[in-house]
């Protein structure tokens, strides 16, 4: 329709300092849309699509007439539409820098990250950046960034690569207390100020229409024009639940944007109280708290509400209106608890008879809302002897929403005046005030002693909070506790008892890292920064999804089953064919007759395109194939597909054992390891004890989700299929498209240029997706490209193994162990993929390092209707090391020897010299652990901390710590394929000096290129400016190995050598006769010579390093990397909550090639390891979660809901040391290094270990317990039994409690 009012059909903003006018937006053009397909400005990546991982984040720059001053703030730009961002200077990565040889200055914040070796993969640099970015334009030479501002900047971006630490330590090191110059901040453009008194804007769109009004009265006039209110839709910071109804779906014909409605953006503190404008954002309610300490306490509860609530970029754009409104429906709110017991009044405006409306927020969710705008609230400040606090507990800390929140008002004088409680995190969302309770509170008869408050009042709280397991969000057993719990904690609070409970503002960080830098060596050995440090700090590094487009090129969209195990009885594709753009929807029918329609990387037991049986949710059954992804994806929506669902259903490794549901070829679904004899190691122990633990699956999420691009090339009837994939293995990928496409593996060639992170999830279970691509493309005749959401990867590309373990160990008085008996089961999913190879590294590893002379170890792995579970980091590695150390904690906690769990650990560590159970002998060259255990014990001081820990448990009741040791060995090499240990390189060596290497290895953030660059540069003696890696391609490197299993720079570095070799026996000759000359010059020389200057390069590692076979118990790994860690830990018993205040790592990298890139792997992948053994939990529907109504569904397939840790997770003291100490071992090939990347991971078991510690200090006089993974703030509190969990498990279940996981 026309309107009539007075306005500007376009949208005028800069970016990087260039003005642009925009004629034709869209209304649900997202900003990251707009930069990257219509400015081609890729820098600014896509991780998510839902503002959790930060990847997208810019700055943007708006002038303020009234302060007449410019604001710098950062946002998701994922979530920021573009019609809202009128008069805006928008600034993205590329505005800091770039490394343009014509035109680029890089940045200092982008020089920082790059050299303080704080970028691996690169896809999370350029967010990190922008973060820091916000952080110093909101600096001044008159206010310097403080160490606690940088500490909070990158709370909302997310890294899976480094581990946070030399990300904080680089911005620290380069900003903190430091002036900040002005030339660092970008000029706002001049013109844009006058934007501001601009007309307001209407856009109409093709399906929305766009209106932002600059007043009330001109919103009024709008509104009088439109007869259905229902179609309108309200918007400010557009970060709400509602956000898929507006991009994706469409579903409101029209928005109005608020947030230029000057009454609605007030701000005033009156005598008795603070008026907040319903656009105030929570960053600018934020900064006036930090400003005003006059009414101290109020001010302190909201601004530590809000500085744990959601990230920055979130905070920056979401409002105060937004939050009630929305918060109020569905999501659990931070700051609505504090709103209801403060009796916060909420002031709306009726936008057709402009009569003005005040209610109690209590009344909010009771009272008619049509054609209503909440203009401000009203929070009443607290008077005389009144007490007021509030509580949150999340899965994390920072940048995640509550499972239970709540706040408590108190008026006390001697007798109890007023109480007031609300909680946040129940239902559907809603406040939950327990009345029934309040009113029993305020009798007055009720008086503040701690038997009345923890005893009568819990008692009527429990009564009136009922939860089952069918509750939303189930842990109704959590939610319960957490609710008594914080009623403790407040009753503490009124006490002044606060010092005793734990505080969840942690200290600064800081970190230590110590190497051996007197190597004797030019470039190996030496600290290299990553070799595209630089340009993944200016975004100009190029991803799969980063990679321009064709004029042609087409777009995809996978259509996936939304049943777990059924029939499929048919397929309709004739309403997906009335979407604009469609071309073709493809299916199992299109598979060529010469090609296959089988797939699996070891036994072809699955299928590109489901055809008539889907063994899980969100198998793929077809792709969908439209002019642009945004009609692919409605098209995908739109496949109709009827299914006969079929029985039994089976989720769980419980359900698989019950139904003898494996994987693995009839007669050998069982494997055994074995040595001595067990029953009779039973017989001859003092104690015989048994125990079961369940350990969960956890996502790769790998910052970059898998992208391809396909891109046929044709002449005539020859056609050659370009892949670009997001892959590790190049080789797979282009096998897997020639045999299902029938075409030789000479017509598909796979380019790699890097990946953004893979940890073994971009082995094998992406490969579907892009035979699909290959499909449509090659069908086609055209390019066609398909883009994985967050959500999509994380439910269709597979886990890591979640276990059950049982066990039986004998042992000694003192601890010994004499025989260990461990039956393991892994969830494999539906197909076979890499499982079963994964269960036999497993297998090798259940002794860590300890030494049992009767061991057995047998093991199977599970078929379940889950989607097919994978590799990752450690590929079962870490789950064997797992069993070996419940083991020995179990041993140590029974026998209760002393309070000092590394003795029992001592006792029976290996000796040199000794074989392990699959006959592996650890030879005394080799063998460092014992002497790396006493070295990181002095250091790290462990006997005083032993000490100091126990006197702070004895003095502190609700907080305590824990203390642990431990160390592992990790089998380098796969014993049981042979094949994986081979590898090609090529080294070509231009006219004008410059080399180019390549080889079948992948760049996956590891740095394998830079220590191949340094190998390189060593072996030809030349500067490493001379030397480019470009891309893994299967057209110059054949049959290339996966990079996988951290064994990619001992097989790509000696057959490096192997062709450096070659070339410098070329160069000899000349060299001989010009002795003196430039490298240049030698080469110009060799030329004119005709001497060969390119070489292909080979290496296999030799068979006696790698011995395999399982059926006599006899398993050889190429070696060990060991390692040894410390982790001191503090925990919240009353919550669950913990930080990790110290770890110590000692780690045996052989002779480290690049000591920086691989202290930087220890960091990285000890982070991952906490998060898998303590945070993050998938969540499917099965039998432990009923309140899942579908079955087999991943419930958080997305970063709002799944969570990895944060920079708040760190430890606040890290150190780590490289061994400096190691002799020569004819089995680290390249240059006496280890493999890296994989071992560290394990050693995050310390955190777990050391939470246990805590546990069992504030369990005093309980019986032994059992914690499985991960150890969630749930279990954590779920375990620290006391009275307050007795009110909540009923004594008849107390022994067999167990919060439910994602087993």
């Amino acid at each position: 329709m026309t309107i009539d009012i007075d306005t500007d059909n376009y949208l005028i903003f800069y970016v990087n300092r260039k003005k642009i006018i925009e004629k034709n937006p869209e209304p649900h053009w997202t900003l990251v849309y707009y930069l990257r397909t219509k400015l081609n400005l890729t820098g600014t990546k896509v991780g998510c699509g839902t503002g959790g991982c930060g990847s997208c984040t810019v700055v943007i720059s708006k002038y303020n007439p009234v302060t007449k001053s410019v604001i710098h703030f950062s946002v998701n730009s994922c979530l920021t539409l573009l019609c809202t961002l009128n008069g805006c200077h928008i600034v993205t990565i590329e505005g800091l820098g770039t490394t343009h040889k014509l035109s680029g200055n890089l940045h200092p914040i982008q020089r920082t990250l790059a050299e303080n070796y704080a970028s691996q993969c690169g896809f999370c640099t350029p967010g990190m950046c922008m973060s820091l970015y916000d952080t110093l334009s909101n600096c001044s030479t008159e206010k310097r960034p403080t160490l606690h501002d940088i500490e909070d900047t990158f709370d909302g971006n997310l890294c899976r690569c480094t581990g946070y630490r030399p990300i904080l330590d680089g911005a620290k090191k380069s900003f903190a207390e430091k002036d900040i110059p002005h030339e660092l901040i970008i000029d706002f453009p001049k013109e844009l100020e006058k934007e501001c008194e601009r007309k307001p804007i209407y856009i109409k769109g093709t399906n929305i229409e766009f209106y932002r009004p600059l007043s009330l009265d001109q919103l009024f006039n709008f509104r009088k024009q439109y007869s259905n209110p229902s179609e309108i839709h309200f918007i400010a910071g557009n970060t709400g639940e509602t956000f898929d109804d507006i991009v994706h779906q469409q579903r409101y014909p029209i928005l109005i944007h608020l947030s230029q409605i000057s009454e609605l953006q007030q701000l005033s503190e009156q005598s008795n109280g603070l008026t907040i404008g319903s656009c105030v954002t929570l960053s600018q309610l934020k900064f006036h708290l930090s400003l005003n300490p006059k009414h101290q306490h109020l001010y302190e509860i909201l601004h530590e509400q809000l500085d744990f609530n959601a990230s920055r970029q979130v905070r920056n754009q979401a409002t105060i209106g937004g939050h009630i409104l929305n918060h109020s429906r569905k999501h659990t709110s931070d700051l609505l608890p504090i709103f209801y017991v403060c009796e916060t009044k909420l002031r709306f405006i009726h936008l057709l008879n402009k009569n003005e409306i005040e209610i109690e927020i209590k009344d909010l969710n009771t009272m008619n809302k049509d054609d209503l705008l909440l203009v401000s609230i009203f929070i009443p400040f607290l008077n005389t002897n009144e007490y007021l606090q509030s509580y949150k507990q999340a899965h994390r800390r920072k940048h995640d929403t509550g499972i239970v929140t709540c706040a408590f008002k108190l008026k006390l004088d001697k007798k109890i005046l007023l109480f007031n409680m609300a909680f946040g995190g129940f239902g559907n969302g809603e406040i939950l005030i327990p009345e029934k309770t309040i009113s029993y509170v305020n009798n007055g008869e009720c008086e503040w002693t701690k038997n009345e408050i923890m005893t009568n009042v819990k008692n009527h709280l429990l009564e009136e909070i009922q939860l089952d397991q069918f509750s939303e969000n189930g842990q109704p057993e959590y939610r319960r506790t957490l609710v008594i719990s914080f009623l403790f904690k407040f009753y503490l609070h009124v006490s002044n008892k606060s010092e005793e409970l734990f505080q969840k503002q942690r200290p600064i960080s800081h970190s230590e890292q110590i190497f051996d830098s007197t190597k004797q060596t030019k470039y190996i050995h030496q600290p290299k920064i990553h070799h595209n440090a630089y340009i993944h700090a200016t975004g100009e590094a190029k991803y799969i999804d980063d990679l321009p487009s064709s004029q042609n090129t087409l777009h995809s969209a996978l259509v996936l089953s939304s049943k777990p195990y059924a029939r499929i009885l048919s397929i309709n594709s004739d309403e997906a064919q009335s979407i604009e753009g469609f071309i073709k929807f493809y299916s199992h029918h299109d598979i060529p007759p010469t090609g296959s329609n089988q797939f699996g990387i070891m036994i072809k037991d699955e299928e590109i395109f489901s055809s008539k049986i889907v063994n899980c949710m969100d198998m793929t059954i077809g792709l969908c194939v439209a002019d642009t992804e945004e009609h692919a994806r409605q098209a995908a929506r739109l496949i109709r597909i009827e299914y006969e669902e079929l029985t039994p259903v089976i989720l769980t490794i419980d359900e698989a054992i019950e139904h003898e549901s494996y994987l693995g070829p009839p007669g050998l679904q069982e494997r055994v390891l074995e040595i001595g004899n067990i029953e009779k190691g039973f017989s001859k122990s003092d104690h015989v004890i048994e125990g079961t633990f369940y350990i969960g699956a956890q996502e790769h999420f790998y910052m970059e989700p898998n992208s391809y691009l396909v891109q046929p090339i044709s002449e005539g009837h020859y056609t050659q299929l370009h892949v670009y994939a997001s892959t590790q293995g190049a080789t797979t990928i282009q096998e897997s498209v020639a045999e299902a496409l029938g075409l030789n593996a000479n017509e598909v060639i796979c380019h790699v240029l890097r990946v953004g992170g893979g940890f073994g999830g971009k082995e094998s279970r992406n490969v579907i997706p892009c035979v699909a691509t290959a499909l449509a493309a090659y069908h086609l005749q055209q390019p066609v490209r398909l883009c994985l959401t967050r959500e999509e990867d994380m439910k269709i590309t597979g886990h890591r193994h979640p276990f059950k373990i049982f066990y039986k160990v004998g042992f000694m008085k003192n601890g010994q162990l004499k025989s260990v008996d461990i039956r393991l089961f892994a969830n494999g999913g539906c197909t076979t993929d890499s499982s079963l190879m994964m269960l036999e590294r497993t297998m090798t590893h259940c002794d860590n390092i300890y030494k049992c002379e009767n061991m057995r170890v047998t093991g199977r792995v599970c078929r379940t209707n889950l989607p097919s579970n994978t590799a990752m980091r450690g590929f079962g590695g870490p789950e064997g090391l797992l069993a070996a150390e419940f083991i020995v904690d179990h041993v140590h906690s029974y026998l209760q020897l002393n309070d000092d769990p590394s003795i029992v650990r001592e006792i029976n560590m290996y000796k040199a010299g000794e074989r392990t159970y699959f006959n592996q002998e650890l030879e005394k060259k080799d063998w460092l652990v014992p002497q790396m255990w006493k070295k990181l014990k002095e250091s790290g001081q462990y006997e005083q901390r032993l000490k100091d820990v126990k006197e702070f448990n004895e003095k502190n009741q609700f907080r305590k710590r824990g203390l642990s040791i431990t160390g592992t060995k990790f089998g380098i090499g796969a014993p049981s394929a042979l094949l994986f240990h081979q590898a090609g390189a090529l080294v070509t060596i231009y006219k004008d000096g410059s080399v180019l290497i390549t080889h079948g290895g992948i760049e996956l953030g590891q740095g394998l290129q830079m220590k191949m660059i340094q190998i390189t540069a060593e072996q030809l003696d030349i500067d490493i400016s001379l030397i480019r890696f470009h891309e893994t391609a299967t057209d110059k490197i054949a049959n290339t190995t996966p990079t996988v299993g951290s064994l990619s720079s001992d097989l790509y570095g000696p057959a490096l050598i192997d062709a450096c070799q070659q070339l410098n026996k070329n160069l000899a000759p000349i060299k001989h006769k010009h002795p003196t000359t430039t490298w240049e010059k030698l080469i110009e020389q060799a030329y004119q010579e005709r001497a060969q200057l390119s070489a292909y390069g080979f290496y296999i590692v030799p068979e006696k390093f790698l011995k395999n076979n399982f059926e006599k118990s006899d398993v050889n790994f190429m070696y060990f990397t060991q390692g040894v860690a410390m982790s001191e830990v503090e925990i919240d018993c009353l919550t669950g909550d913990f930080h990790i205040i110290k770890t110590d790592i000692l780690m045996d990298f052989g002779k480290s090639l690049n000591p920086f890139i691989d202290i930087g792997q220890i960091e990285g992948a000890f982070m991952q390891g906490v998060g898998y053994l303590t945070i993050e939990e998938l969540i499917q529907g099965d039998c432990q979660h009923p309140w899942i109504s579908q079955r087999g569904s991943l419930r958080n397939a997305d970063p709002n809901k799944y969570k990895i840790p944060t920079a708040n997770d760190i430890p606040i003291d890290f150190r780590v040391t490289l061994l400096s100490e190691h002799e020569e071992n004819e089995r680290t090939v390249c240059y006496s290094s280890k493999a890296v990347g994989e071992p560290p991971l394990f050693l995050s078991v310390t955190v777990f270990l050391a939470i246990k510690q805590a546990i069992a200090a504030y369990r005093t006089g309980r019986e032994p317990f059992t914690l499985n993974v991960p150890l969630t703030c749930e279990q954590i509190r779920m375990a620290c039994q006391d009275e307050l969990i007795d009110s909540v498990i009923p004594s008849n279940k107390d022994d067999i409690f167990q919060p439910c996981g994602s087993f």
